[in-house]
């Protein structure tokens, strides 16, 4: 931020992202990646979360092209790359349709120059990734049948 005002409010949107968006989110989209098994009942109450906190974004862009200010800053990018998964897994038109003003801002965001150079090209969700049982085994370290240490602990710790 340009002001120190500016600069508070930025990071008000980094804390924001860290603690409101991230929760939801990862409940939401972690299942689908294989990364964390499915919860039914946390999944429904992470996509009413995720949809309060697009509502308060959606809210919040109605008369503004960024966060803060007049250009890109560190919040649009921590916003951003903490909705990014949500766009790409679980966000599909007929959910995120009700976000027009969330929707334009991200979708501005991931177009700048310095977002496609990391990124690259942003595929937004088609249709809503669902849990994959398949996929969550495969991402599980196979249980292996214990190990004989060599030697006794005991043994380990005789004086040489």
């Amino acid at each position: 931020g340009s002001t120190p005002e500016a600069a508070a409010q930025v990071v008000q949107w980094v804390s924001f992202a860290d603690s409101d968006i991230v929760p939801p989110a990862s409940t939401w989209v972690f299942p689908t990646l294989g990364i964390m098994h499915h919860n039914k009942q946390a999944t429904e109450n992470a996509k009413e979360e995720v949809r309060r906190i697009l509502g308060l974004l959606d809210a919040h862009l109605k008369t503004r092209t960024f966060l803060v200010g007049e250009r890109v800053t560190l919040a649009d990018i921590t916003v951003v790359c903490t909705l990014l998964w949500l766009y790409k897994q679980v966000l599909e038109p007929s959910f995120r349709q009700a976000f027009p003003n969330t929707n334009r801002w991200f979708l501005t965001c991931i177009n700048q120059p310095q977002f496609r150079a990391v990124l690259g090209e942003v595929k937004l969700c088609e249709k809503m990734a669902q849990f994959d049982a398949k996929k969550f085994a495969e991402s599980q370290p196979k249980k292996d049948t214990p190990r004989k240490e060599k030697g006794s602990r005991e043994e380990k710790l005789k004086p040489q």
